[in-house]
């Protein structure tokens, strides 16, 4: 028998940051501020039974429990009920329900990553990343539960863009999010990186990757070899960083050898074009202009490719950027600046984008929205600048937001409290 569709619902708060998730399959979920609804929103823009979210024959369907500030299903105001798809986000209020999932376990289960346990509290532990949003943390809700005191109960979340890349993120977590052992807001995920959610460390394995894990050696093996053979380690390390270049080599050298053989022939005159009593031009000198075949010249186009890159990074140009980037993976694939500039590039792109959507959400006046989009750009970011003048120049707007909702006896209001402290944290992070 075919196994029930499950569907995933990732609440956010006005600011985006992830509170809660909830699964089921079946049954139905009330929406309100009432501490009876199975997903309580505290908010006073939120009615005390707001919304319903059902199932029926493995379709997911919302619908306006008689609310008096409506429902919002992708930005537009819904009468009656409404099926839900994967990706759908509802809007009750200041929040969002974002919908994942409505899979049938019959279809095919497509592994996108796995975190293999390093640490003393996940050892032997190897968690399959399946969705394309799963939230890590303590929570009993969350995709992968990790019982460890370091870990928040809703600590990071792991997102698989439509091109198959992994992203991790930090979601407001206690204790933080580190790879490599660098604490980072987000991170796009490489095969043999090594992800930590407080103090509980995983190897990432990718599809395709090529990394390859050893069984672990008891410890006492572990001290011996340690003591016994660390120059033989040090020697064998050598030996294979030798063996990687001599493969490179043998990788690029034809491909620079026929280069040269091209170019040659291009710069070689005709033979009729020769005068008479002129020596034609030798064909076994190396013609001018070409790159010797020798490591240091791919080592020169690599670097040359990467400082390119960041000068494109600089000033914006990211799509030119990432060119340059794959120019120079192309001839050293492994190459560390190289995978730190594509996290950089991802991490600027996000921040773009962020601040596209502050704009579209200030020409429709959705000041709130404006506010979150600003706040995801990292403060490190080559739109910091940007997001801060924008912050600026939202100032005026809402104080006249504040003074509306202040106004008479509305002074205590919730309403009234909320853009105070908005106007305030937008004030301080424009300095």
């Amino acid at each position: 028998m075919a196994s029930r569709p499950s569907w995933t619902l990732i609440l956010e708060d006005r600011f985006g940051t992830v509170t809660d998730e909830y699964v089921f399959d079946a049954g139905q979920l009330i929406v309100g501020r009432s501490r009876q609804c199975d997903v309580v929103l505290p908010s006073e823009n939120v009615s005390r039974q707001h919304a319903r979210l059902f199932v029926e024959e493995g379709r997911l369907f919302v619908e306006d429990a008689g609310s008096s500030n409506g429902l919002w299903v992708d930005g537009e105001r819904i009468d009656g009920r409404t099926e839900l798809r994967d990706g759908d986000t509802v809007r009750v209020g200041d929040f969002n329900l974002r919908v994942r999932g409505g899979r049938s376990g019959t279809e095919e289960r497509i592994v996108h990553a796995r975190l293999v346990g390093k640490s003393q509290g996940a050892m032997d532990q190897t968690l399959e990343i399946v969705e394309t949003t799963t939230l890590v943390g303590r929570g009993r809700d969350c995709g992968l539960v990790l019982v460890d005191p370091s870990v928040s109960r809703v600590h990071s979340r792991l997102l698989v863009r439509p091109d198959g890349a992994v992203l991790v993120e930090d979601v407001g977590s206690a204790n933080g999010l580190f790879v490599n052992d660098k604490r980072v807001k987000v991170w796009q995920l490489s095969g043999g990186d090594r992800v930590r959610f407080g103090s509980v460390e995983f190897l990432v394995e990718l599809p395709g990757s090529s990394t390859v894990q050893m069984p672990a050696l008891p410890s006492r093996m572990r001290r011996w070899l340690r003591s016994a053979f660390p120059r033989a380690i040090v020697a064998a390390a050598v030996a294979l960083l030798v063996m990687l270049l001599v493969a490179l080599l043998a990788l690029v050298l034809p491909h620079l050898d026929s280069r040269r053989e091209r170019y040659e022939s291009a710069s070689t005159p005709p033979q009729s074009a020769t005068m008479p009593g002129s020596q034609a031009p030798s064909t076994t000198s190396p013609a001018a202009g070409t790159l010797p075949p020798e490591s240091p010249a791919v080592a020169g186009a690599v670097a040359g490719a990467l400082a390119q890159a960041r000068s494109l990074l600089a000033g914006r140009r990211l799509e030119e950027a990432r060119k340059e980037v794959a120019a120079a993976l192309a001839l050293e694939p492994a190459n560390a600046e190289a995978v730190r500039l594509t996290n950089r590039l991802d991490l600027e792109s996000l921040a773009r984008a962020a601040l596209r959507d502050a704009d579209r959400a200030l020409d429709d006046g959705r000041l709130e929205e404006v506010v979150q989009d600003l706040f995801s750009i990292p403060l490190d970011s080559g739109y910091a600048d940007d997001a801060k003048a924008r912050m600026r120049a939202l100032l005026p707007q809402l104080e006249r937001a504040r003074d509306k909702a202040c106004t008479g006896r509305g002074a205590t209001t919730f309403p009234c409290i909320r853009w105070k402290a908005l106007k305030t944290k937008v004030e301080a992070a424009s300095r």
